[in-house]
């Protein structure tokens, strides 16, 4: 049975993930694997290294009580849970442990750009006339990217 996606109207999905590793089974493996599984690991997050989505981002946490953490964005949730069980194969059996993890979606922040700050940085910055081709032009390219901005932070 296929299940219909989930894709949001408006932000994107973001997985966060947390993982501990098993150190002494890591130490363990067979001569080569350990660079096979950062080899493999490496080529799934330059598949998904779009700037918001399909994105896989990697961090080595400090402190706490996981090693590594990896958060994941992508516009359709089907695809964030491929890109987690893809991210999970890169890695030996045994030597990743999930600690804590959590699905969230991307909201607005509080300090958007008004209209009326663009008009008035078109008119102080760029020294454009109201009302003028050239205004009008930038000012339908600042209202673009800010659609942009917010259809990716939602």
């Amino acid at each position: 049975m296929e299940l219909s996606p989930v894709k949001l109207t408006k932000g994107i999905h973001v997985l966060h993930l947390f993982y501990r590793v098993d150190r002494l089974r890591w130490v363990q493996l067979p001569a080569g694997e350990s660079a096979a599984a950062l080899a493999k690991l490496e080529r799934l997050c330059a598949a998904n290294a779009a700037a918001s989505h399909p994105r896989l981002t990697t961090y080595a946490n400090v402190g706490g009580k996981s090693d590594l953490v990896f958060m994941l964005t992508a516009a359709e949730l089907g695809q964030a849970g491929r890109m987690h069980r893809e991210l999970e194969s890169c890695f030996p059996p045994g030597t990743l442990a999930p600690v804590y993890s959590y699905l969230s979606v991307t909201e607005l922040p509080e300090y958007i750009t008004s209209e009326e700050d663009m008009k008035q940085t078109l008119v102080q910055q760029e020294k454009l006339e109201p009302g003028s081709d050239q205004f009008n032009k930038r000012l339908g390219e600042m209202r673009q990217r800010q659609e942009e901005y917010g259809h990716y932070r939602l």
